[in-house]
Order: C-alpha cells, then sequence, then structure tokens
C-alpha cells in the first residue's frame, strides 16, 4: 500500500519536468518520474493527503494543464 498516484501527461508539448516547475511556482510538490526506469518524461508521482490539499493540487492541475 501506498499514498503516491503515478500520473502520465498525455498531451505531447507537456512533460513532468514542466508541470513539476508550474506547480513548485504554486507551492505544490510533486515527484518527476522522468528519470524512473521504464518510465519516461511524462510520469510525475503525486502524494495522496488531506481533502483540502487534493483539492488544491487537482485546481493547480487543470491551471497548469489548460495553459
Amino acid at each position: 500500500q501506498a499514498n503516491f498516484l503515478l500520473l502520465r501527461m498525455t498531451k505531447k508539448d507537456r512533460g513532468a519536468a514542466d508541470v513539476t516547475q508550474r506547480l513548485a511556482e504554486e507551492n505544490i510538490l510533486v515527484r518527476d518520474c522522468g528519470n524512473f526506469v521504464g518510465l519516461g518524461k511524462r510520469f510525475l508521482r503525486v502524494a495522496v493527503r488531506t481533502r483540502n490539499e487534493n483539492t488544491r493540487l487537482v485546481a493547480a492541475l487543470r491551471t497548469v494543464l489548460s495553459a
């Protein structure tokens, strides 16, 4: 059991490093999994946290991914 989710960026122009950087600018830290064996530059890992933190993450992801 783990409290992490592995996310794959599906837009070809949006890599995990870019999303990680943009979220960091919003003081939300996620893990770029580009150096994980078997994954690539499109994967990032997020922690499952409190309801408020998860809501904030989802809102930030919507903003970042729609830009």
